[in-house]
Formats: structure tokens, sequence, C-alpha cells
């Protein structure tokens, strides 16, 4: 049957084969009251065409709704309305502005214009897809069957969504919902389905987050590939753990791990507005490829457990206060940036096979004494941390210390054997720590020391420590030695009221030794003119 009037039209309640409405001259066909409406095969708005639902109008389509034209859900339009497969052409128009529920048994492609409205929309058919080129928005879906979304309009989360809308409303249902490759899922309100979903067998796909009330959304418990927050307002809150195989970004908003829950990260982190920590945990893991966080984040559990590569640094990061850094895998390359230690948080696992901070390790010095303070620093394939005790501290503040592989680039000056040092050095800074003095062990491997000669040992009496100023070397007090291990002692107040010092160790130039000149050309004020005879 085809409604082609050029002025108003009612469309009969009937049982029919096909349906096609295509009105011209801005004519509408509406659909009658009260009377069932039956389509066994296709129903077609065709261009130009326009078709009105008002009153209690219950109408189902046994095949596939075409709208290349306009649909209008209008004027209270009731009653029961179910639909097969649905199309919405290019220039087509779905409108439900009166909030009609609809529900829909098969497959969506929407490349025109859907205007959802607020009622319930049941997606209940097996094995659908979702898919289309122009944005879809159902504001209020329960998902009962079986629907893999394709949708991958790339349109950097912004509030063009997909399921759902107003985030009044929850993406809810006991049925399933696959992402298929490259799919992005925009949800803008509560995510509760309790139904499968699927984010991590077709790969990659987006599920993002988004809301402009205020008001919070629930974040499903599950897993997926790339995570995105972009929220003008309020929280997207964790409803348990998560598993992020892919990247996970904050662009706005507010991500709260909303108690002690997980996130466990396969990616890198992004973080340009907030994440609230609560008492949650991050662990960073995978063998695929060095994992990076950037923008400022503070943690309050943070975990390194790469089975290969580390985690690099574009922002500082903190752990909180009660938090702890546990290193169970890899390092954490800090860059230029720093890993801080709030006061009250811990380091834990940090060993030669586990991991430590390459880098810059800040960490609280609390009032009293004595004050202990471990960091866990090395450098890119040694972990050789700096064990130190404050005799008193009357004002807190915090210690930076990192360490450098290889010779300091001014050892020559130090007094100390080039070839026969320890091939190690570290950075200690204060900032903003009153205190009297310090002692310190600096911690090394056996495979630092020179072969020599002269044979270095950094037990015997010879084996000393040097402090760099940036413009001279300084003699420290050296207490207790190991094979693996060299004490200062007695480090004042006054050696760190500014700026950084460097601290070398090595086999101490002694003044009877004897230099002969190398032959051949040279300059007779260079140090490498000289070699050391005996």
């Amino acid at each position: 049957m085809n409604y082609n009037g050029s002025a108003a039209q009612t469309i009969r309640g009937a049982t029919y084969c096909n349906l096609q409405v295509a009105t011209t001259l801005g004519a509408t066909a509406t659909f009658s009251n009260t009377v069932l409406t039956i389509v066994n095969n296709n129903f077609t708005v065709v261009s130009g065409g326009i078709a009105a639902h008002t009153g209690v109008v219950n109408l189902t389509v046994s095949g596939t709704t075409s709208i290349a034209g306009t649909m209008n859900f209008t004027t209270a339009a009731t009653g029961t309305k179910q639909f097969n497969d649905v199309t919405v052409n290019s220039g087509g128009v779905w409108n439900n502005a009166i909030n009609s529920d609809i529900t829909i048994n098969g497959n969506i492609q929407q490349d025109g214009t859907f205007t959802s409205g607020t009622g319930l929309y049941t997606l209940a058919g097996a094995t659908k897809t979702i898919s289309g080129i122009s944005a879809l928005s159902i504001s209020n879906p329960t998902i009962s069957g079986s629907y893999t979304n394709n949708y991958t309009i790339a349109n950097g989360c912004t509030l063009s969504v997909i399921l759902p809308g107003p985030i009044t409303y929850a993406l809810a249902g006991g049925g399933s919902l696959t992402q298929a490759t490259n799919a992005i899922l925009y949800v803008g309100g509560d995510f509760t389905m309790t139904g499968a979903f699927d984010a991590t067998t077709n790969t990659p796909n987006t599920v993002c987050y988004i809301s402009s009330v205020s008001a919070t959304q629930v974040v499903k418990a599950t897993a997926y590939h790339h995570f995105i927050v972009n929220k003008s307002l309020n929280n997207a809150n964790l409803a348990g753990s998560i598993t992020v195989n892919g990247n996970l970004t904050i662009t706005s908003g507010r991500l709260n791990a909303n108690g002690a829950n997980t996130i466990t990260l396969y990616g890198n982190w992004s973080n340009s507005a907030t994440f609230t920590y609560s008492t949650g945990t991050v662990i960073f893991t995978g063998t695929a490829t060095p994992q990076t966080i950037s923008g400022a984040t503070t943690f309050y559990n943070l975990t390194i457990n790469k089975a290969s590569n580390n985690v690099t640094l574009n922002s500082n990061i903190t752990v909180a206060n009660a938090g702890t850094l546990t290193f169970t895998k890899g390092n954490i390359v800090t860059g230029t940036n720093y890993v801080i230690i709030a006061a009250g948080g811990t380091v834990s696992g940090a060993a030669q096979g586990t991991g430590w901070v390459q880098g810059y390790l800040q960490k609280n010095i609390a009032l009293g004494g004595p004050v202990l303070r471990d960091f866990e620093v090395g450098g890119a394939s040694v972990y050789a941390p700096v064990n130190m005790t404050f005799a008193s501290v009357t004002t807190a503040g915090n210690f930076i210390v990192k360490n450098y592989d290889g010779d300091h680039s001014q050892l020559a000056s130090s007094n100390i054997y080039i070839d026969s040092s320890l091939n190690r050095y570290w950075r200690l800074t204060n900032s903003s720590v009153t205190f009297t003095t310090f002692d310190a062990v600096f911690n090394f491997v056996n495979s630092d020391l020179d072969a020599g000669p002269p044979a270095v040992d950094p037990t015997s009496t010879g084996f000393t420590g040097k402090r760099f100023d940036g413009f001279d070397w300084v003699s420290i007090g050296i207490g207790a030695k190991t094979a693996t291990s060299t004490q200062i002692t007695g480090e004042p107040a006054s050696a760190y009221a500014s700026g950084y010092r460097e601290l070398a160790f090595g086999k101490s130039l002694k003044t009877t030794d004897i230099y002969t000149r190398v032959t051949g050309a040279a300059n007779w004020n260079t140090a490498s003119t000289w070699i050391r005879y005996m």
C-alpha cells in the first residue's frame, strides 16, 4: 500500500504486506488512533514523505523500516511500537520528541537525523548490529538482546553520544553488547548493564564516559580497551575494579576510584583533569611496550608489574599519604620529572630483581630525630638505593635523590682515580628541610667498580668519597664500608643549603704516585697526556 497524496491522509489500521508513505507538498500521512497496524514486510517513508503517530497508536513492523523522509512521533503518541530492522537514511528524520516507548528487534542503521526522546528503547534482537555514519543518541536504552556496536564516529568525545544520552537514564539490560573493531561507545548515563559487555575481543575500540549535568555517573566494572572520561561536571565513579587493555585518558571532569577499587592498565595513562584516588590501586602491567604517565596525578596505591619494559613519566606523580608505591617488576623512568612520596606514603618491594625509581625520587623528611628515609633509586640496570639517617630535624621538608650510571663528568678533578672509581654517583637536593647532620649509606653492585690499576677495594682505607657542589670537590666523612656499600657520616646542613650536591666514590689519588708522559705529540697541560707509572 502506498500513501502518496499531496494533502493530509490517514493510514488505516490494518494488516499490510508492505507499507509506503510518499506524500508530497509537505502533506502528512497519520496513523489512525487505537487500531493495530501490522506490516508483515517493509515500511518505507520515501524522501519528502511525512508519517506521523498521534494519540494511541499500536504499530508492528516485521520487515525493514526505512526512513528517507520524516517519521514523527507527536501529540502523546502512546501504544505499542515494535520494529525489526530500522534504517534512517541520509536526509531522513526519526523524531520521537513525544518520548514514546519503542522496541527494536533488529539492526539499527543511522545515517540521518535521530531524535530518540526520553522514552524507553528496548533493543531485543538476537545477534544484531548498531551502525551508521551519523551520530545516534538513544537516551534511555535497555539491551535485552545481543548487539554489536559498529559505530566509528570519532567526534572527540563530545556530547554527540551513542548510548545513552542524558545522565538521568542508564545503559541497562540483561542482554549483551559487543564492541566492534574501532567502535566508539559514548556513555552519557550510568552503565548498569547486568548482561555481558565485550570490549576485548575486537580491538582496538573505545568507551567514552561523558556528561554535562551535575550528577555522578556509574562506570561499569568490566574490561575495556581504550577508556576515556570527558565530563564537564562531577564524577565518573567506578562501580568496581576495571581492566583497561589500551589507554586510559581523563580529558575533563573527574574519574573517581570510589573506594578500594583497582584499575589494571596495559596502555598509557593521560590525565588532563582530575583523578580522585580514594583508597584505590592503579596497576601498570603488560609486556608489549613501555607505558607512559602524562599529566600530574596523585595515586593512592601504585603498582609497577611489567614482565618487560618500564613506565616512563611525562609529568610528576605523587603517592598519597598512607598510600604505597609497590615494585613487582619494572622501573619508573622519571626523566626530568619526579616520583613524589607524600608524608605517610611508603615504597615497597624495590630490589634488583623487581624494580626501582630510575630518576628523581622525592620523600618527605619529618620532624624529630633520628629520622630514617630510604630512597629506592638506581640506574638503567642496577638498583643503587640510598639509606639516609637525619640526626635531628627541626623543619620538615623534602629531600630528592637521583642515581646516575657511569663516572661523574668532573671526576678527574676530584682526587679520585678515574680508572679505580665506582662507576656510579648520586645527586642529593634539599628542599626546605632544617636539620643538623645526616649519615647515608650508598649501595652499589660489584660490577660498578673499575678493575684498575690500581685495584680498587671498596672496604680498604684508600676508598673514599667526595662531594661536588657544581664548582669544587669537598672531602666527606666516611663510615662503614662493605663490598657493595659505603657510608658517609656527619654531612652538615650547611653543605646542602641551596642547590644540589653530587656524591662520587673511588680510590683516593695518592700524592706519591709517579706519572709518565704518553709518547707522541701531546699537550703537557692535558690530563690525558699523563698515565700513572707506579
